[in-house]
């Protein structure tokens, strides 16, 4: 990034912020930033260009209002400066992250944002009016749709740390060592609560206690563990997200009230998200000009991720035998010649499980 050239900047040295911290000296103005040494040793971002400050507030990153010549600016202070600092930090806030970086799914979006990411956020609010964080949450759909993905970005979205859990982690041949390692996850997440427990395909974890058979009664216990920890999650700050392509196979028990019940259908990609991602897979690789995402889109309705993925790569395939760039001809062939993962009936199930009665 290139320094801008020099102006009168906006704060005199000897300026006292809210705390009564003093300007010290202006030191350089890039990329619509100025940088300020503070007397207490720090340094002050002041940022004047309007997507930095919507960006900043949108995202909630922590930030201070500076009121100068009658108008306000927001700043932010760091304990160096250096042109690597500076990059890394502009990146940071300009790069996306969190729901941000989920392409389109405004509605799966929506849903986020009211029912699990505000409520934890913004817990003293909600607990003002007797309501807390869910205990749990349940991201079901077909495989492919990027829930683990999505569960990543809830926790990137919330800034708190997520340990990440599959069966095969807290399984074990011994008798009650499953239920001690479930125990001890959750000993963990609440030692850096806020925090966020993951587990992937939980339905491995908590199958049907009456689909058991009788050697396998002892896994009884380890689903009674597992309710037995969620139950208080959320009082202790503690998000317990599940996700799974088979939530018909989970023990009943699990998505009662107060448990995971919250269910989240996690669609295939839409409209939007689908261009997105044929944008993000042809990155990088040699194309031509004449590659129209949008009509792509609207070829691979139905489509998953996964779907798009491998017609990106057979047309990057066809393209290098041919030795030429991947063009709208190839992608359009590839697209037609490779079926989507999910049927319209197994997508039916799916939207009714979502509504299914509770028992």
């Amino acid at each position: 990034m290139n320094t801008q050239p020099s102006s009168r900047p906006t704060l005199p040295n000897g300026w006292l912020l809210q705390d009564k911290v003093a300007i010290a000296d202006f030191i350089e103005r890039r990329n619509f930033t100025e940088i300020y040494k503070l007397s207490d040793g720090n340094y002050l971002y002041l940022f004047k260009d309007a997507e930095l400050q919507t960006k900043i507030r949108d995202r909630q990153i922590e930030h201070e209002k500076i009121i100068a010549a009658g108008k306000e600016i927001i700043g932010k202070r760091y304990p160096s400066h250096t042109n690597e600092d500076f990059t890394q930090r502009i990146h940071r806030i300009i790069s996306k992250t969190g729901l941000d970086a989920v392409a389109g799914m405004d509605e799966l979006k929506q849903i986020l944002i009211r029912d699990i990411i505000h409520p934890f956020i913004h817990r003293d609010k909600y607990k003002e009016y007797k309501l807390g964080i869910p205990n749990g949450i349940l991201l079901f759909g077909p495989p492919g749709c990027g829930k683990t993905y999505i569960a990543r970005k809830i926790a990137e979205e919330m800034g708190v740390p997520m340990i990440e859990l599959r069966e095969s982690d807290v399984g074990s041949p011994y008798i009650h060592a499953t239920s001690g390692n479930i125990a001890k996850a959750f000993k963990e997440a609440l030692s850096i609560a806020p925090s966020i427990i993951f587990i992937d395909e939980v339905s491995g974890l908590l199958p049907k206690r009456e689909s058991l058979s009788g050697s396998q009664q002892y896994r009884e216990s380890e689903i009674n563990e597992f309710l037995v920890q969620i139950e208080s999650a959320g009082a202790r700050d503690v998000l317990v997200i599940g996700a799974t392509n088979f939530p018909d196979r989970m023990d009943s028990a699990a998505i009662r009230s107060g448990r995971m019940d919250k269910r989240i259908f996690i669609p295939p990609p839409d409209y939007n998200a689908r261009i997105e991602l044929i944008k993000m897979e042809l990155e990088d690789r040699p194309t031509s000009f004449d590659i129209l995402p949008e009509v792509l889109s609207n070829m691979s309705n139905g489509y998953v991720a996964s779907d798009i993925k491998l017609a990106v790569d057979n047309a990057a395939r066809a393209a290098l035998s041919m030795n030429t760039e991947i063009n709208m001809f190839l992608l359009i062939k590839a697209l037609k010649e490779t079926r989507p993962s999910l049927t319209e009936d197994e997508l039916s199930e799916y939207l009714e499980f979502q509504s299914l009665e509770r028992r």
